[in-house]
């Protein structure tokens, strides 16, 4: 679940970025960047480190955008993300801002729940089912969920379609 703090920040970057015409390379850029900071460890907890001045941390970021060739507007919002020490919701914020840009450009996004891994065909099926019921483009992201018996559970965002085996169960027993 995303924050608020999150979703605001990611609203505001992506109104500037699609200003620009940015929207998508910004999105590049701030992935690269979040899985950086996910899968190496010293430099994660290096930006995170209270006791590290700001602009050691404005520093290395920098020196990271430079040999990245992150557009301006990307490392100006992470310089500002560091400023007021909210790097450690990158994670969020780019989650958020996917969103934004989903739903500028009219994408359903859907969560998928079921018992089991879905098999690919099972997959396609579904997002054919899925934009048909829509009327446009899906992005459909599966979960695994241990505590369904079989079936699956859908969720766009406050709209919930479930059709597990134990819900089917549960109202059985409630008849």
């Amino acid at each position: 679940m995303v924050s608020s703090t999150a979703a605001k920040y990611a609203r505001a970057f992506a109104e500037v970025a699609h200003e620009r015409g940015l929207a998508e390379a910004a999105r590049r850029e701030l992935l690269g960047f979040a899985t950086l900071m996910e899968t190496n460890e010293e430099l994660r907890e290096t930006l995170r480190n209270p006791g590290l001045p700001l602009k050691v941390k404005q520093e290395i970021v920098r020196q990271i955008a430079d040999k990245a060739s992150f557009p301006d507007i990307v490392l100006n919002f992470l310089l500002l993300l560091i400023e007021r020490n909210r790097l450690g919701q990158l994670a969020g914020i780019v989650e958020a801002y996917e969103g934004v840009l989903d739903e500028r450009a009219g994408v359903s996004r859907i969560e998928v729940f079921s018992a089991h891994s879905l098999p690919e065909e099972a997959r396609r099926r579904l997002v054919g089912v899925m934009k048909k019921l829509t009327g446009g483009e899906v992005r459909l992201t599966y979960f695994v969920d241990e505590g369904l018996i079989g079936g699956v559970k859908l969720r766009m965002g406050s709209i919930v379609l479930d059709g597990s085996v134990r819900t089917e169960l549960e109202n059985l027993g409630a008849s």
